[in-house]
């Protein structure tokens, strides 16, 4: 009678240490197999690539062509945040000699492969695997983001690999290792991959001796120390560009915060299953207080803050996907003995995910022909791009080479025009060839425009737009230094220095320590101190305290005197406190630097002079705005309706 007991204590102590231990006679994992199928029909009508994977594009058509991992083959500047995803897509393409149908079908590829992953060895029983794999499918970020070209697969990829060592290995140190191998290609795919992993990842090696824990790191930080040292040593910088470009602004935290807030609340609206489902893991963990669950909702709660942080993205969900993917991980743990149960969180998913604004599973070839307006900033990416860059969009006759910005790339080839400002530059940059220099007002491609304070009032999650400096354009079409400004000058003799001389120069090799120890931040402080008081002058003026508003803005353009939006500020508190002359002198200023953007400070003066009564004033104005930009057709019509 004694050994009856001990045999019932062997077989529940065995049965979870293993996903696919399943009874002989419970339910099969033949539905999940069949959702598997569905997911790829869907990922295959969902398929299309954004314009931003053509930043990537770039880099790896010019590295297989011997420029190197270069965007501009003039200088080395790091444009993507994914070397590992940025090699897979070379080593395929080096094959294919063609980027769109290989991206799409290695984004499909991958993405099918994580889902595997997720139902087959992450998953605690099948009931659990299909559960999750339907709010998968019914997740706009998830299906939208497993193609577009970025790396957002390879995310997902690496992710349930993790969960797989984490919940399913034994607690050892192959396993610690195994997790911080894991954890190192993820940073090498997206850095901030590591800050979801981080508390399993820290949990494991407390688990472990210190001489095993020790052996675990080494393991994560060989790939990653590895990369770094050769962005430190070819790039001249341990972090990319982009992260300049979007982290290097000047801009508030407080107004990022609030941008992070509406970010979610979009995703809320447009996407709810996404975010209830992410936040329904994090509760559901600590409920249970089990240590490994919780660590994984500490890895998703602190991805979560860092988006609200950073202010989220201009693109819908990009950044929720990778804690969603873990939420459903996570909630998979949870094992239904009851089918009514299970029933019913499976009708929950459903209703949920059918009240978004249309499902991906009924997604067709005519997704995105109807307007989609942008809220806050924040955009369905897809749907902006689908009918030109989509798999199987509705239009076949215009594709990824009639969009604009490839017409205008090839006109940039035809014509060997050598350097060109544009915006969105990955379409543009693919397509304009490795001869054409572009510069991007953005800043990600651009190495001193990224490391200046983004240039005005009104500014857009994911686009902080620079002022370039006088000179700047000529000193590339000139390949000489010929910037006005003596302090952006003189950085930028050094930023040519790290990107343009020879990698193994000593000369350059001091200059890059010196520029990553801040030893040339003094340069720029000014104009983020500029940036600064230009908010205060908005504050200011927003109370209603014009005085206070002018001096501000006034300090501001004495530190940068091409800050466009301070001389706006300027020129909108004059008109508001009657000094119609110095709205006037400041709306130009503005205006000359900036005709499109600032066009509408001059017109508000002149219409004020209008209302006074003096023509003369008010025709003097629109006669300087149009030598400023004669194609302002406004102007043109006071101008006409004065003179008469």
């Amino acid at each position: 009678m004694s050994r009856t007991p001990t045999r019932r204590k062997q077989v529940t102590h065995r049965q979870p240490t293993t996903a696919a231990a399943v009874n002989q006679h419970g339910p099969s994992w033949a539905p999940s197999a069949l959702l598997l199928l569905a997911f790829v029909v869907v990922l295959v009508r969902t398929a299309w690539v954004s314009d931003d994977a053509y930043i990537t594009y770039r880099v790896v058509d010019n590295l297989l062509n011997g420029y190197g991992l270069t965007w501009n083959v003039a200088e080395r500047v790091q444009v993507y945040t994914h070397p590992l995803w940025m090699f897979m897509n070379a080593l395929l393409v080096g094959f294919t000699r063609e980027v769109y149908t290989t991206g799409i079908v290695l984004s499909i590829v991958v993405s099918v492969s994580a889902l595997a992953i997720f139902a087959l060895r992450v998953a605690s029983t099948p009931h659990a695997a299909l559960l999750g794999l339907v709010a998968l499918l019914f997740s706009h970020a998830f299906v939208d983001y497993s193609t577009s070209g970025l790396e957002n697969p390879l995310t997902h990829a690496l992710l349930a690999l993790f969960l797989f060592f984490w919940f399913r290995a034994r607690h050892d140190g192959r396993r610690a290792r195994w997790l911080a191998a894991v954890a190192g290609l993820g940073f090498l795919t997206r850095a901030d991959f590591v800050l979801l992993v981080a508390p399993a990842l820290v949990l494991a090696l407390m688990e472990l001796p210190r001489r095993e824990a020790l052996k675990a790191l080494l393991v994560a930080f060989v790939p990653v120390f590895a990369w770094e040292m050769f962005s430190l040593l070819y790039y001249g910088s341990l972090v990319p560009n982009t992260a300049y470009a979007k982290l290097n602004t000047g801009i508030q935290r407080s107004e990022l915060l609030r941008q992070g807030i509406y970010y979610v609340v979009e995703t809320l609206q447009r996407d709810p299953l996404t975010l209830v489902v992410t936040i329904a893991a994090i509760v559901m963990a600590f409920i249970t207080r089990r240590k490994n669950q919780i660590a994984i909702a500490a890895g998703i709660a602190a991805t979560m803050f860092y988006v609200v942080w950073i202010g989220g993205d201009f693109m819908g969900g990009r950044f929720l996907t990778a804690p969603f993917f873990a939420a459903v991980a996570l909630l998979s743990q949870f094992r239904f003995a009851d089918r009514r149960v299970f029933a019913a969180a499976t009708a929950a998913v459903l209703v949920i995910g059918c009240a978004s604004a249309r499902p991906p599973i009924v997604s067709g070839r005519g997704y995105g022909r109807e307007h989609r307006p942008m809220v806050h900033g924040i955009a369905d990416e897809r749907a902006f791009y689908f009918q030109q860059t989509g798999l199987l969009r509705a239009d076949h006759q215009h594709g990824v080479d009639h969009h604009p910005k490839a017409v205008e790339g090839r006109e940039a080839r035809k014509h060997n025009w050598s350097v060109q400002l544009g915006g969105m530059v990955g379409f543009l940059g693919y397509y304009s060839g490795p001869n054409a220099h572009i510069l991007d007002g953005y800043a990600l491609a651009d190495p001193l425009l990224a490391r200046l304070p983004e240039r005005g009032i009104k500014w857009m999650i994911g686009h902080f737009a620079r002022e370039v400096p006088l000179g700047y354009m000529n000193s590339l079409l000139q390949q000489k230094n010929m910037i006005e400004d003596a302090r952006i000058a003189e950085f930028y003799d050094a930023v040519r220095i790290i990107t343009r001389d020879p990698v193994f120069s000593g000369h350059r090799a001091a200059v890059v320590w010196k520029m990553n120890t801040g030893a040339y931040n003094d340069l720029l402080e000014p104009f983020f101190q500029a940036r600064r008081l230009q908010e205060d002058a908005v504050e200011e003026l927003a109370a209603g305290r014009t005085d206070a508003c002018i001096q501000a803005a006034t300090l501001a353009t004495e530190l940068d005197p091409r800050r466009a939006a301070a001389w706006a500020l300027i020129a909108r508190a004059s008109l508001a406190s009657g000094d119609l002359a110095q709205a006037q002198t400041s709306a130009v200023q503005a205006a000359s630097i900036l005709p499109s953007v600032h066009a509408p400070d001059v017109l508000a003066v002149g219409a004020a002079y209008e209302a006074e009564g003096d023509s003369a004033a008010a025709i003097a104005v629109y006669q300087r705005l149009l030598e400023i930009d004669p194609k302002q057709s406004v102007a043109q019509k006071r101008l006409a309706g004065l003179v008469r």
